[in-house]
């Protein structure tokens, strides 16, 4: 199971990094990204989610909108005046229109798409904070072997889910977790409603879309190639929406070296405007060791120590220190955080692997 930490002071954490995605710890790739409203004007989006856009243009991974990728909504205007219209980022693309209402009652208003999708899948979009949300479907190009095909329109069946042995993608995973956390104590169920093949830059990633009952659906994206489990996840926003990055990509664990191997990895974030970077020093601390979590004891465990620091106008600051423990075939069996004295922590209480 992947794992995530916990944001501490102005910390902008790995995604579903070995852990279940929840967005109360950290950032994660939203299947459903929200978006934005501005003007003078009053309106309100109108139609329910699955049947209030009409989607026009194809999409295809690495290759960039054009004009005739648009998506028609309606909306209802109360009174006349400027508007903007923007959704989120999701899979590098957005959507947005800005003009002038003239008059009022039901309007279609055209959003024109902007960037270039990064990865073949379905990807959901929501105008302004509406009840709209609608789909994209992103196809593979010619040159990646992702696809629209396997489950969740993702890319192609995985073919081994155990291939990352430290931490299986299996589809129909569920993993029961206990968080202590500020001095609260709660139990949350995750589970791998699919898992699917998918590339990105020339690579095969694992996509996994997962939901802990609390969070929604949530994808990421892994890959294990050499023994390095690397993760990747967009359009990341912490829980306070304070804090958000465009794309995250961090090596969580190298399983094919030996202890006080180090690795650095740097992903710069916005938090409340500002833009900072954030630092995460891997060490490797122990190789093949015993841990013994909520009763249960397991065998060929790996630790991983992570020391995070944020730095903002050439000022660094310690932002925590986070212990993961990864159990062979099972994944990641606890995760400590510790941050100005304050210790907070989640373990796997138990699992089940197809």
């Amino acid at each position: 199971m992947m794992m995530k930490l916990k944001p501490v002071a102005v910390l902008i954490s790995i995604v579903c990094l070995f852990a279940a995605c929840t967005k109360e710890y950290s950032f994660e790739g939203s299947l459903g990204s929200g978006g934005s409203t501005g003007g003078t004007a009053h309106f309100t989006i109108t139609g329910a989610t699955g049947s209030c856009a009409a989607i026009s243009g194809n999409y295809k991974a690495n290759v960039a909108l054009s004009d005739s990728n648009t998506v028609a909504i309606t909306v209802y205007v109360d009174s006349i005046g400027t508007y903007i219209i923007s959704t989120g980022t999701s899979d590098g693309i957005s959507f947005s229109a800005s003009g002038t209402f003239a008059g009022t009652g039901a309007q279609t208003i055209i959003l024109n798409g902007q960037g270039t999708p990064v990865a073949s899948g379905i990807f959901n979009f929501t105008p302004g904070n509406s009840g709209c949300t609608f789909s994209i479907t992103v196809t593979g190009d010619s040159n990646n072997s992702g696809g629209t095909g396997g489950n969740n329109g993702g890319g192609t069946t995985t073919t081994d889910c155990k291939a990352c042995a430290y931490t299986p993608t299996c589809q129909g995973s569920t993993y029961v977790q206990v968080y202590s956390l500020n001095g609260t104590t709660s139990e949350r169920t995750t589970t791998y409603k699919s898992v699917t093949d998918t590339s990105i830059g020339g690579a095969t990633y694992k996509k996994i879309v997962s939901n802990d009952g609390m969070s929604g659906d949530v994808a990421s994206y892994l890959n294990c190639d050499n023994g390095i489990y690397t993760q990747i996840a967009y359009n990341a926003t912490s829980l306070t929406g304070s804090a958000s990055a465009t794309m995250i990509k961090q090596i969580g664990l190298k399983v094919n070296v030996p202890v006080g191997t180090t690795w650095t990895d740097n992903i710069n974030a916005s938090y409340n405007g500002i833009t900072v970077t954030n630092t995460y020093k891997h060490t490797i601390k122990g190789i093949g060791i015993s841990k013994t979590v909520e009763g249960v004891t397991y065998n060929d465990v790996i630790q991983v120590e992570v020391e995070i620091t944020t730095e903002y106008n050439g000022i660094s600051i310690p932002s925590g220190i986070a212990e993961y423990y990864f159990a062979k075939g099972v994944g990641t069996i606890e995760t400590d955080i510790t941050n100005n004295g304050s210790t907070s922590s989640i373990s796997l209480k138990s699992y089940n692997i197809p």
